[in-house]
């Protein structure tokens, strides 16, 4: 269950589908909280979780970091009355796994 919620949410950051990533995190450390209460969670686990939400982490701030530049981008364009460049079409990232 852990392996499939971990793909769930890599697949829809990568998709920019932010809602949908964030209810799979809550449900993803629900589950991790019941196995740790239950005693069942494991050290491979824990690690697990911790490198899903360090990818998570640098794929957002990545995400951030080139919007931002798109919108600068529109505002030089904005100022000088020209048209921006378009983004590559090819816009979304890719999830590991």
């Amino acid at each position: 269950m852990l392996d499939n919620l971990a793909n769930s949410i890599r697949k829809a950051i990568a998709c920019r589908e932010y809602r949908k990533a964030r209810r799979l995190c809550s449900e993803y450390m629900a589950s991790l909280r019941d196995r740790l209460h239950h005693g069942v969670l494991t050290a491979a686990q824990v690690e697990e979780a911790r490198e899903l939400l360090e990818w998570a982490r640098v794929t957002v701030l990545c995400s951030q970091a080139h919007i931002r530049n798109r919108l600068r981008t529109l505002e030089v364009a904005g100022v000088y009355g020209s048209a921006p460049v378009p983004p590559p079409r090819h816009g979304r990232l890719r999830a590991r796994g």
